[in-house]
């Protein structure tokens, strides 16, 4: 998929920004794990599946979405610097 950080990090801090449980969060990784998060189509394709398997709002889906690429970017260039 790309993402290479550490699934426990993901997590924790999805927990911290989104106000999610852990069980949820493991469920926006994998969807995640399973998609990959760049690009357009995969953008969609992972905002319906936070609304099939999270039972959320498309606008929550993407404030989901937004957030995950917001912490994969934010350790990318924190690893790279």
């Amino acid at each position: 998929m790309g993402m290479k950080m550490n699934k426990d990090k993901i997590i924790n801090k999805l927990v911290e920004n989104i106000n999610r449980s852990t069980l949820e969060c493991n469920i926006i990784y994998d969807i995640l794990d399973k998609n990959g998060i760049v690009g357009r189509k995969s953008k969609e394709k992972i905002k319906r599946d936070f609304i099939e398997k999270l039972n959320v709002s498309e606008s929550e889906a993407d404030k989901i979405y937004n957030t995950c690429m917001e912490i994969v970017v934010n350790d990318f260039f924190s690893k790279n610097n």
